[in-house]
């Protein structure tokens, strides 16, 4: 992982509020509008949206590796790791 993606992502959970809710909106109004097909990372910031509007993960999402785990796979993360669930169980 390197400094600058580490940087990035504190500099982005770190800004206020506000600042995080106008870039989430117009983000998911861009893309809510786009006529062309959605990318992976795009289908879930609309979905993430639904349950946590305007919210800072909604941005983070392009700066994570998107993973879809199929039954009785599992992943192993460093500790310390910036990572989301967004569906199905987990065990940490």
């Amino acid at each position: 992982e390197s400094e600058a993606l580490r940087a990035a992502y504190a500099s982005l959970m770190s800004k206020p509020d506000e600042e995080v809710k106008k870039h989430a909106a117009a983000l998911v109004e861009r893309l809510a509008n786009k006529s062309s097909a959605l990318s992976t990372a795009e289908e879930v910031v609309l979905k993430s949206n639904e349950e946590f509007p305007n919210d800072v993960g909604l941005l983070s999402v392009y700066l994570l590796n998107i993973v879809t785990l199929q039954p009785g796979e599992s992943m192993f993360l460093k500790p310390n790791l910036p990572h989301a669930y967004l569906q199905g169980d987990c065990m940490e």
